[in-house]
């Protein structure tokens, strides 16, 4: 068909664009392309899709015209119809008792019955349909709602046959927050699975039942569409005491779930004890596959990691809650920082150094986090490891204020941050400020670089000259020398107040 598509759809199209391509398209250029087409079409026998093709292309050099183009769209009507009759499953002829021919019907399924189940610690949605349909399955994590993933699943050629009541179902507790049913324009229904928390699910096709399944204790997250295969690391080897998911076919009987010895091997029915340490799922099962072919025809294995003995990952240095967090595949750091509580007000956000790996073979990799959260490009959250130890340094991310200010002391650094957003921060101009010779104090390697600023002249009017700031700045904000006659001794002791006030904040600017 594709190859008819670059032909015929080819050669029409080249005579559809040498048609007006510099005068405005007419009611008779229309015309003229809509009998070229039925005339090219017949002659060269071409189908509902391969016409269908050709008819979207004339569409698109005609949408933005102001004609009349019913004809074109009633032709557009037409074969899509003829296509849908073709693509729907024709009506089985079964042989029945005494010769005659029974026709069993094969059309749409429908969608009669939702319902919610309860086994053991195990939540179930059932959807039951009146014949089995393959649903397509998509998982979407709103960032509006973190941590409360939404399950889409698509029931192609299927009729929605739910009551208004059940096509809208909520609830107020369990891992399940609402189920809403749709009809999209392609004869599919589509179910809305809102989860109340993100927690582990599978989705199961049995006989015309679909069920969604989920429970609150700890699980590898599994794919959308239960094919018997977890959300693995490819490159993780196994340990003593993971507890594996070990599927057998033709011989089920043989699957089972089995931990992981403290001497490396997993016990399993014919075979005895099999090492497993050191070795990848798909390196076991290569390994099984390949012991069991004296007793089994062709024994398709499937190896996934149901859970992990002691996956970590360590989190040190200026976060809340510092320590061991449990590894999960696709972790990444925000969210292991996540995990931790979050920074810290003196965390550098943009230096954070991961550790890989031990002795000879460490790595290091260094982070700005900072740059991340500000882009909002989250695909460049850094992939973590199991194992790899994450330091949150104490840093210049933020400005520090001394002098006559309201509230003296250090303030978070954002990006962009000016000096007159300081100083409202700060509570505003202390009595007595020397506005007309404010000093910022900024680290410039190997050297400290002294920037003067007029913060009078910005303040009368000057918004425009106002001075940004940079992480680790340390503002100066002098006093006049006299300002009023009860300020003698505050005159004579100001310098030396300053000059321990300034060393004490580079102490701490400079760690």
């Amino acid at each position: 068909m594709l190859t008819l598509r670059r032909s015929a759809g080819f050669l029409f199209l080249l005579h559809l664009l040498s048609v007006s391509l510099l005068a405005a398209l007419s009611t008779a250029d229309l015309e003229t392309d809509l009998s070229y087409y039925r005339r090219s079409a017949a002659e060269k026998k071409l189908d509902a899709n391969d016409r269908l093709y050709i008819l979207y292309r004339l569409q698109q050099k005609y949408q933005d015209t102001h004609l009349n183009l019913a004809a074109l769209e009633h032709e557009i009507a037409h074969w899509n119809k003829i296509k849908r009759r073709a693509e729907s499953p024709a009506p089985a002829k079964t042989e029945a008792a005494g010769g005659a021919v029974k026709t069993v019907d094969k059309g749409p399924s429908s969608l009669n019955q939702i319902q919610l189940e309860e086994d053991g610690d195990t939540l179930k949605i059932v959807l039951k349909l009146s014949r089995p349909v393959v649903p397509k399955a998509l998982r979407v994590d709103d960032p509006q709602k973190p941590g409360q993933p939404v399950l889409m699943l698509d029931l192609p050629n299927t009729e929605n046959r739910l009551s208004p009541v059940t096509r809208d179902m909520r609830w107020g507790s369990g891992p399940f927050l609402s189920v809403v049913t749709a009809n999209t324009d392609d004869a599919t229904v589509r179910v809305r699975i809102d989860m109340r928390k993100d927690v582990p699910y599978r989705v199961v096709r049995t006989g015309n039942e679909i069920i969604v399944e989920a429970r609150d204790e700890s699980l590898t997250a599994l794919p959308a569409i239960g094919d018997g295969s977890e959300n693995t690391d490819a490159s993780y080897v196994i340990q003593p005491g993971d507890v594996l998911n070990i599927q057998i076919s033709p011989a089920k009987e043989l699957s089972r779930e089995t931990i992981v010895q403290p001497d490396g091997t997993v016990i399993f029915p014919l075979l005895g004890a099999v090492t497993a340490k050191d070795l990848t799922a798909n390196q076991l099962e290569k390994k099984l596959a390949q012991d069991l072919r004296p007793y089994v025809a062709k024994p398709n294995v499937s190896v996934t990691i149901k859970q992990f003995s002691n996956r970590n990952v360590f989190m040190m240095g200026k976060v809340t809650r510092p320590g061991p967090i449990p590894y999960k595949s696709e972790l990444r750091l925000l969210g292991a920082i996540s995990q931790a509580g979050g920074f810290t007000e003196d965390a550098d956000r943009t230096a954070i150094k991961i550790y890989r790996g031990r002795d000879a073979q460490q790595k290091s990799f260094t982070v700005n986090a900072q740059e991340i959260l500000s882009l909002g490009d989250l695909s460049r959250d850094f992939l973590l490891e199991a194992g790899d130890i994450i330091e949150v340094g104490r840093g210049g991310n933020n400005v520090f204020v001394i002098g006559q200010i309201s509230k003296p002391g250090n303030y978070l650094y954002r990006e962009g941050y000016t000096l007159l957003e300081l100083v409202s921060e700060a509570g505003g101009l202390g009595i007595g400020a020397k506005t007309k010779h404010v000093k910022i104090f900024r680290q410039t390697l190997p050297s400290r670089k002294v920037v003067s600023v007029n913060l009078e002249r910005i303040m009368r009017g000057r918004p425009e000259e106002d001075v940004s700031l940079k992480a680790g700045d340390i503002v100066l904000i002098p006093q006049k020398s006299i300002y009023s006659g009860t300020s003698a001794v505050m005159t004579v002791l100001s310098p030396w107040i300053y000059l321990a006030t300034l060393i004490v904040a580079l102490v701490i600017a400079t760690g």
